[in-house]
């Protein structure tokens, strides 16, 4: 009985050491460490106001202020170079696959788009702070076409957000005034 223990521990230890010497150390960060510096280099003015039922606390409304900055910082990087993968842990599944599908065009190098100001209204907050339904009513783009000809545009557009992982994900987008 003795030697029984001893081998069935020696097996018990031998299968540990080889299953741990399976796994690769990976030096690669997760996304939630990783730097974003299309994100860090987008500066945009946003103002939230809250009609929701449900409230946000100031902590969770300066997340989402931050995440819709960085949002629409690789929105721009995406009408700019065409990069889907950019910006891919600011999108849901659903509409990184919906925008994958039609962004298949050749994209133009002169264009440049900018957004100037954002004013964000909550429709609804869920209790659980994970969802977020807004109208962004006068968000004001600048395009630059050729470094030569300059204007700006309003639109009004409305948005579902969901919180997943560590940060605000776009869902839905709608333009209104289009």
């Amino acid at each position: 009985m003795k030697y029984l223990f001893y081998i069935l521990g020696l097996i018990v230890a031998l299968l540990l050491y080889l299953r741990t010497g399976k796994y690769e150390r990976s030096s690669e960060l997760p996304v939630f460490l990783k730097p974003d510096p299309i994100a860090a280099a987008h500066q945009t003015d946003i103002t939230v106001k809250v009609h929701s039922h449900f409230k946000p606390d100031s902590v969770n409304l300066e997340d989402l202020k931050e995440d819709y900055s960085a949002i629409w910082a690789h929105l721009n990087h995406l009408y700019e170079t065409n990069d889907v993968n950019a910006g891919k842990e600011y999108y849901t599944e659903d509409w990184f696959k919906q925008i994958c599908k039609g962004n298949n065009e050749p994209f133009d190098p002169s264009l440049y788009r900018e957004d100037l100001n954002h004013n964000l209204h909550i429709i609804n907050w869920s209790s659980d702070n994970l969802v977020c339904t807004a109208i962004d009513s006068n968000a004001v783009f600048s395009y630059d076409i050729n470094s030569s000809k300059n204007f700006e545009r309003t639109f009004h557009m409305a948005f579902v957000l969901l919180y997943q992982g560590d940060h605000w994900r776009v869902d839905a987008m709608k333009y209104l005034n289009n």
